[in-house]
């Protein structure tokens, strides 16, 4: 859970990951999400763009 507490709602710097892709079939499911970190989101976005593009 992210840095406020809870776990549900919004909390800045944080958003709802899937941790199993909706693109690869998985369900959009409670036990599919994670709280991740935007920076972390924005990262792991550059590897996979970069791996489409290099």
């Amino acid at each position: 859970m992210p840095s406020n507490g809870n776990n549900y709602g919004a909390c800045d710097g944080y958003v709802i990951d899937h941790i199993k892709p909706l693109a690869c079939g998985k369900i959009d499911a409670p036990d599919n999400m994670q709280w991740q970190t935007i920076e972390a989101g924005n990262r792991l976005f550059v590897v996979i763009l970069n791996s489409k593009t290099g």
